[in-house]
């Protein structure tokens, strides 16, 4: 089925349209493989691993391939994944 931008009502999906982002996840996984790297390492590191993951996620939603709600969901559910780990 084609994409379908916010608010536009189709009857391309019947029922669970959205889903979660693979690529927004795997960046937030590198955020959270920075976390558990040395103090040195990660210090250096959080800041332009954590651009590059927002970056990713952002772009996914620029070229239509998801909505915001699919990359948040994706990041929330690394974050409790990582957090109950």
């Amino acid at each position: 089925a084609p994409f379908v931008p916010v608010w536009q009502v189709t009857d391309w999906c019947a029922e669970n349209c959205s889903f979660y982002s693979g690529e927004a996840a795997s960046a937030a996984w590198l955020v959270a493989v920075v976390l558990l790297l040395p103090e040195p390492w990660r210090t250096r590191l959080i800041a332009p691993v954590l651009v590059y993951g927002v970056a990713l996620s952002i772009n996914r939603i620029l070229f239509g391939g998801h909505f915001l709600s699919d990359v948040l969901m994706s990041w929330g559910l690394v974050a409790a994944i990582t957090g109950a780990l």
